[in-house]
């Protein structure tokens, strides 16, 4: 219906097997993935082609894995911690 809307396929720990894998990624036909922290691992970020959205990063050991990973997006319940963590890191 709006072929030039961006969509992003979320992922999370707890939901249905069948929608967890690989198969839900390319069925969605999504433009971005959006998976929850601790439903990644170091092979899902080296597998998966579209540009990943991690959340919650929330704590330093998760943001320090996300720079790692070098996710295109770091979505986190606080943005002020965030932003500070980022200025500290640079």
């Amino acid at each position: 219906m709006a072929p030039d809307l961006r969509t992003g396929l979320m992922q999370a720990t707890g939901i249905p097997p069948w929608f967890s894998g690989g198969m839900a990624r390319s069925w969605s036909r999504a433009d971005d993935w959006h998976p929850e922290f601790e439903f990644v691992s170091d092979d899902m970020i080296a597998k998966v082609p579209q540009p990943t959205w991690l959340w919650p990063v929330n704590t330093s050991e998760e943001l320090a894995q996300a720079l790692k990973w070098q996710v295109e997006a770091i979505i986190t319940d606080d943005p002020g911690w965030l932003r500070a963590e980022l200025a500290i890191k640079t």
